[in-house]
């Protein structure tokens, strides 16, 4: 495993940079939404978008007005993926953003206390509720360990897709040495999976419904059945809105957390479902049907604040591996904005 974690190591730095490249010089659109309607002006608050569904809880808050009523202008800044929000937030080009937990997230969160923080779960596995999956293909029989022995296997190693296919190998008496690594990130890992290239894959919401609704692929586990409670997304705060403008950025938080207390209501009630579907029916182009039934995969917690336990344990397989230079102290990186950081509420 070392000579498989110093190769992807090293593969990892190439990654980051293409992708730093890729983040500045991608197409990215903005639009100014949520201005109240007495033309007063109002702070404004620029949001990075990936794309995805996880973004759900805020074209929410925009549809209905939760920014407006917290006397907000809001900025939604368009990126080519969820990767590529990490980028303008550490830049201060974005206030806030959904980004996923990975080892470029951790090494930013070393520059304490100008560091970036994380403010809340955008996405967690809860039972029945996984918007991440480990995919097979159609030509693989239902997942064994005689069927995965050699196969190429792709995922974000670097990141939760690595650790979660560690754990579905574990279960079925694998190693990591037992299969072939490909190190993609998960839209580029459905991509390799709907072209045969690979075996199975790590895949997020709306990717994995599309190649199961196509036929492509099959649904082998979600993280909901690897590891219940893990933040799959998060909402992270950039250094400069910390450090200057939090008080905003709280009002963004409580906006969009409605959003999320709405759509996970909205899960249980089917005539509200239709009705929130309709609402963000343009935003998330849920005009394909799939999409509209992956909106309803992402589960959102009573308690929105970013699961530790899963951090720790994601940063635990990053440092084995060699994917992460030292440990990073993630209990002063949580920080539900309007209180201050865990060492500072004296957290034990």
């Amino acid at each position: 495993m070392l000579a498989l974690a110093q190769g992807f190591a090293r593969l990892l730095l190439v990654v980051l940079a293409a992708m730093t490249l890729l983040s500045g010089c991608g197409p990215a659109s903005s639009e100014l939404t949520g201005v109240p309607p007495s033309g007063e002006v109002a702070p404004l608050v620029k949001v990075g978008s990936g794309g995805t569904l996880f973004d759900a809880p805020l074209y929410l808050a925009l549809q209905r007005g939760y920014f407006v009523e917290q006397g907000l202008t809001i900025e939604v800044v368009a990126l080519p993926r969820i990767t590529s929000v990490l980028t303008p937030l550490l830049a201060g080009q974005i206030d806030v953003g959904a980004v996923l937990p990975s080892a470029d997230l951790f090494e930013s969160l070393r520059a304490m206390p100008t560091a970036p923080r994380l403010v809340a779960s955008a996405g967690r596995a809860l039972p029945d509720q996984s918007a991440a999956a480990l995919l097979v293909s159609r030509q693989v029989p239902m997942p064994s360990a005689q069927a995965l022995r050699g196969k190429p296997f792709a995922a974000d190693l670097a990141g939760a897709g690595g650790l979660n296919g560690l754990l579905a190998l574990d279960a079925l008496g694998l190693s990591s040495e037992d299969i072939a690594w490909r190190h993609l990130l998960p839209a580029d890992a459905a991509a390799a999976l709907a072209n045969g290239e690979v075996a199975v894959a790590y895949v997020l919401e709306p990717e994995a419904s599309r190649l199961v609704a196509e036929g492509r692929a099959r649904r082998w586990l979600g993280v909901d059945a690897l590891d219940p409670g893990q933040d799959l997304a998060l909402i992270a705060a950039s250094p400069n809105s910390v450090a200057q403008r939090a008080h905003l950025v709280a009002r963004w938080l409580a906006a969009y957390l409605q959003g999320q207390r709405v759509l996970a209501a909205a899960r249980r009630d089917p005539a509200e479902r239709r009705l929130v579907e309709a609402e963000l029916a343009q935003a998330l182009r849920l005009d394909e049907p799939y999409r509209a039934r992956a909106l309803w995969t992402i589960g959102y917690p009573a308690d929105p604040t970013p699961h530790l336990p899963s951090l720790l344990a994601l940063q635990a397989y990053l440092l084995d591996n060699g994917l992460l230079a030292a440990p990073v102290d993630l209990e002063r990186a949580i920080q539900p904005l309007g209180q201050p950081p865990a060492q500072e509420r004296g957290a034990p």
